[in-house]
C-alpha cells in the first residue's frame, strides 16, 4: 500500500477551528482517529506547534516522534523531554533535537534563500510528474460569495438553502412549517429570505406566496404575491383568512409566507391570529419564513415563541450564545467577526451546519 503524509501545520489553530466548530466536530473526531489508528495502515501525521504545552495529552500520547527545534523559551525543552544544553539562540535555523541527538534538518536546495528553495521545490515537482506521481486535488474553502443563479433548484428532492461548509456543495432544507432568519445588523437577513423565497420558486413553480412586513418592508414589491399586508389591520386580516386556509387547503397546494420583521407583529392587533397561523403552519406541510434582528428574536412567549417552535432556520454572523436563545442548540465557541455577509449556522432537526447563503441581485443589477 502507498504511504499516505497527513500535514498539519500549527495544530493549535486547527484544533481551535475544528474540534467544537458547528459541523465541524465529526471531522475532527475522525482526525483523532487517524492519529490513532493509521499508522498501522500506512497513514502517517505530522504536525507542528509552536510550543510543547499546545498539544493536548490525548494528541501526543499518539505521536511517536518528536522534532525539537529551537525554542524561544528554555523551560519548553523540559515539557518536551529534550535537553536544554543542546540548542540555543545561536543555533543554525533547522538545528533540531530528534530522539535525544541534535540533528540538522535537511533544507530543499541546500540554500536559506526561499526564492532559491521555490525554485527548487518547482523543479521537484516537475521531475515527480515526468515519473508519474499524480497532483492531488485541492482542498476548497467555503466562498464568501455565491451567485443564486449557480444553486441547482434541488438536492436530494429538497430545495437548496446555500453552500455547506461540510461538503463545500449545495444543501438543502426540509420546507414545512416555520423558519428563523435572524443575525445582527447588515449580516444579510434580507437577502436570505429572497435567496429562499427564489429556492421555494424554483422547487415548486406552483407555490402561492404571501407576505407580512411594515410599512418599510423591502420585500413590498419583490415578487408578485398572493397578498401582501404591512398595515397592523391588514395583517390582522390576511393572518386569520390564512389560519384558516391552511387548515382547510388541499395537500396539492403548497402555500409559503414571508415575514419581514416577525417582533412588529407582537403585542398589535395581528398578535393573537397570527400565534393561530404560526400554529397552523408547524402542524402543516406548508411553510413559513420569518426574518428578525438577533437583540429582538430571543422572547419565548407569544408570537417569537411560536415562531421559534420548530428549531429550524439559520441565524447569521453568529455569536456563542445564539444558538441556544434561538434553536436550544449550542453552537460552540462562535466569533461574529469570523463570518462575512450571508455566512451563518443552520440548525434543522438538532444539526448544525455553517452556511454561506447565495447573493440575490436587485432587478436593477440583473439589468
Amino acid at each position: 500500500m502507498p504511504r499516505i503524509l497527513l500535514l498539519i501545520d500549527n495544530y493549535p489553530e486547527f484544533k481551535k477551528d475544528w474540534e467544537v466548530a458547528p459541523g465541524r466536530g465529526p471531522f475532527y473526531r475522525v482526525f483523532m482517529r487517524i492519529l490513532g489508528e493509521g499508522r498501522t495502515l500506512g497513514l502517517h501525521t505530522v504536525i507542528t506547534a509552536d510550543r510543547g504545552n499546545a498539544v493536548p495529552s490525548a494528541v501526543a500520547s499518539n505521536i511517536s516522534r518528536r522534532v525539537v527545534l529551537r525554542m524561544g523559551d528554555p523551560t519548553q525543552y523540559m515539557l518536551l523531554n529534550a535537553p536544554k544544553d543542546v540548542l540555543d539562540e545561536q543555533s543554525a535555523p533547522g538545528r533540531a533535537v530528534v530522539d535525544g541527538h541534535e540533528a540538522q534538518i535537511a533544507v530543499l536546495g541546500g540554500t536559506m534563500n526561499v526564492v532559491e528553495q521555490t525554485k527548487a521545490l518547482i523543479a521537484l515537482g516537475d521531475r515527480l510528474r515526468e515519473e508519474g506521481v499524480r497532483d492531488l486535488p485541492e482542498i476548497g474553502a467555503l466562498p464568501t460569495m455565491v451567485p443564486v443563479t449557480d444553486m441547482p433548484a434541488q438536492v436530494d428532492g429538497l430545495p437548496v438553502f446555500g453552500v455547506a461548509d461540510d461538503t463545500l456543495a449545495p444543501h438543502g432544507f426540509e420546507p414545512i412549517g416555520s423558519f428563523v432568519i435572524s443575525g445582527p445588523p447588515a449580516s444579510g437577513r434580507t437577502n436570505a429570505l429572497k435567496a429562499l423565497v427564489v429556492a421555494m420558486e424554483r422547487y415548486n413553480p406552483n407555490i402561492r406566496m404571501y407576505h407580512f412586513g411594515s410599512r418599510r418592508a423591502e420585500l413590498k414589491d419583490f415578487r408578485p404575491w398572493v397578498r401582501s399586508a404591512t398595515k397592523p389591520e391588514d395583517e390582522k386580516d390576511l393572518a386569520a383568512e390564512l389560519a384558516e386556509m391552511v387548515v382547510s387547503e388541499s395537500p396539492g397546494e403548497r402555500i409559503m409566507i414571508v415575514i419581514e420583521d416577525m417582533p412588529h407583529l407582537a403585542d398589535g392587533p395581528a398578535d393573537r391570529p397570527m400565534r393561530a397561523l404560526l400554529q397552523a403552519m408547524n402542524n402543516s406541510d406548508h411553510l413559513l419564513i420569518g426574518e428578525a434582528e438577533i437583540s429582538r428574536a430571543t422572547g419565548s412567549i407569544g408570537v417569537l415563541g411560536e415562531w421559534k417552535t420548530g428549531r429550524q432556520g439559520i441565524v447569521l454572523k453568529p455569536d456563542t450564545y445564539d444558538g441556544e436563545g434561538i434553536f436550544k442548540t449550542p453552537f460552540g465557541r462562535v466569533k461574529r467577526a469570523d463570518f462575512p455577509v450571508g455566512r451563518g449556522i443552520f440548525v434543522q432537526a438538532g444539526r448544525a451546519i455553517t452556511m454561506q447563503i447565495p447573493y440575490v441581485p436587485d432587478a436593477t443589477e440583473n439589468g
